[in-house]
């Protein structure tokens, strides 16, 4: 009698301490949401925001995905094996290049003052690597752009997206 009494209290003080966790952690949480809409919905923020120009914005908006990912993500920053093709994507600012180790190809996204860092899965050979990131794997150089050829008779470009 005295053992179950015991265990009762005990199995008592372990619902309690866990209810209190679970209390401070979904506080925790609340407050957290209510700091990012703060920070979000700030009027400096959004003036801040507005006031830049587009290529302002867009490069503060891969500095914030980039720490994201780096600080979320870090195996993908794991660079491993050779490099064996390079494409340009924004005269030598940045760069995709296909990277060969053991026998696998995958693609890396390499821009200035950044860490190189996977951006594709791991494939068997480059071709299958190109036609699953670009669509096609026939490409021409020409003076420091990459054209892709595809199937309609069409070309494109990773310089400016065109």
């Amino acid at each position: 009698m005295r053992n179950d009494s015991i265990e009762r209290s005990v199995n008592d003080s372990m619902l309690t301490i866990t209810d209190y966790i679970l209390q401070v952690i979904e506080q925790a949480k609340k407050q957290n949401e209510i700091d990012r809409k703060r920070y979000f919905d700030s009027e400096n923020l959004r003036e801040d925001y507005l006031s830049l120009s587009s290529d302002e914005r867009e490069e503060a908006e891969y500095d914030l995905y980039y720490a994201l990912i780096k600080e979320r993500q870090p195996d993908i920053f794991v660079v491993n094996g050779k490099s064996v093709e390079t494409f340009s994507v924004n005269k030598d600012k940045s760069s995709f290049q296909v990277f060969h180790n053991n026998g696998q190809f995958y693609g890396v996204y390499k821009q200035k003052h950044k860490e190189a860092h996977k951006v594709t899965q791991v494939f068997d050979s480059k071709e299958e690597l190109l036609i699953n990131t670009f669509g096609t794997s026939k490409f021409e150089k020409f003076r420091g752009h990459t054209f892709f050829l595809t199937k309609e008779g069409k070309t494109f470009s990773l310089h400016d997206n065109k």
